[in-house]
């Protein structure tokens, strides 16, 4: 008995595995949106996808990776599965990164979106907002550009900020702008010298008439 229960404990999933797994699980939610059903509320659902899992999990060895027999992944197995990676997945959209939540949210995050994603804010993470995650993931560049993005890269300037106006409109604005602050600065300058210039004056008739 303890031997059983060891073997259950070192039940490990592989990656393969669980892109079968969310595969299967999109191809039903397709189907139950084809039927105008909202897939989650289906009280059967857990058993109607591991039969598409089992259906299509491969008999003879392939070069993927789907080592087990059939027997070890239990309907349990793939229930406790379905049901613990959507909490990692929406976790991960409310924090806005999509590390942190295991390597099968990372790897997958697309995949998870689709099955199980749809609001604004996973959106605005699959847009990219945070590109720590690039770093952190040893699995290799993330095939989204978004992430590629630095947030030190130029933006666009806003159409606030500039008066909803051309930008060759703009550069003149700023450029008489900056022009007037230094005709200013010049006149103030001059303005300051009129006095010791004409002191420097008296003082040389001064010195003429006594001559």
């Amino acid at each position: 008995m303890a031997d059983i229960g060891a073997r259950r404990e070192v039940f490990s999933w592989t990656y393969d595995e669980v892109e079968l797994l969310f595969r299967v699980t999109l191809d039903y939610k397709t189907s139950k949106v084809q039927e105008k059903v909202d897939w989650e509320s289906c009280k059967c659902k857990y058993s109607d996808i591991g039969d598409l899992f089992q259906a299509q999990y491969p008999r003879t060895p392939t070069e993927k990776d789907f080592p087990h027999d059939l027997s070890a992944i239990t309907k349990g197995k793939f229930t406790a599965k379905l049901k613990q990676i959507p909490i990692k997945y929406r976790h991960a959209v409310d924090i806005g990164r999509r590390s942190g939540q295991g390597r099968v949210v990372l790897m997958f995050f697309e995949l998870c979106e689709e099955v199980w994603g749809g609001s604004p804010a996973t959106r605005t993470l699959s847009s990219g907002i945070e590109t720590g995650d690039l770093e952190e993931s040893s699995s290799g560049p993330s095939s989204s550009p978004s992430l590629e993005r630095s947030n030190d890269s130029p933006q666009p300037e806003s159409s606030e900020s500039s008066g909803s106006l051309p930008a060759a409109a703009v550069v003149k604005h700023r450029r008489d702008l900056l022009q007037a602050q230094l005709n200013g600065h010049r006149s103030d300058t001059m303005k300051r010298k009129l006095p010791a210039d004409h002191a420097v004056q008296e003082d040389l008739k001064i010195k003429a008439c006594s001559r």
